[in-house]
């Protein structure tokens, strides 16, 4: 699946042409301090991540989108899959500060449960997510995601059904 749209929104997949765009959110440290990076610091750390996301898509591992905000033309994140297998797959999201609290998360990962079933063929979802990012678990929660009972390094992971 290489572009979905919604609403608002156009997540395409993810191209090393996007780190132009995707540089200062990754480079935000409100954005990144609850994901698996540090704050980057140049064009070519974000072509680095690029290249590896798109390298773990072609091995259909994982998969990756840049998500556009269709009234600005403006890429305002990132969403996917991180890791693909047996009818599962861990979601990761991150948007921009400028654009938090317009419900945008709430349309990505919509957009990410109707890709995961009709193009994927999963079954659940899942997310690890810092016991300290409310805004993401109050996300997750709202749209039916169960915390569950195990916690690691300080991550929870929350899990959804994904109905056919």
């Amino acid at each position: 699946m290489r572009s979905f749209q919604t609403k608002r929104l156009l997540l395409s997949s993810i191209h090393p042409s996007d780190a132009i765009h995707l540089l200062p959110i990754w480079a935000d440290r409100d954005v990144v301090q609850f994901m698996n990076i540090e704050p980057m610091h140049s064009i070519d750390e974000a072509t680095k991540m690029i290249t590896l996301l798109t390298e773990l898509t072609h091995e259909r591992k994982a998969a990756r989108y840049t998500i556009f905000r269709k009234d600005m033309q403006v890429a305002i994140g990132s969403a996917g899959f991180n890791v693909i297998q047996d009818g599962e797959a861990e979601i990761g999201y991150e948007i921009g500060k400028t654009h938090w609290g317009l419900g945008f998360g709430t349309e990505v990962l919509h957009a990410l449960e109707e890709m995961a079933s009709l193009y994927f063929n999963l079954h659940y979802l899942y997310a690890f997510v810092d016991l300290k990012n409310e805004r993401s678990i109050h996300l997750l929660t709202k749209l039916g995601y169960e915390k569950q009972s195990t916690e690691q390094n300080g991550l929870q992971k929350y899990t959804k059904k994904i109905e056919a």
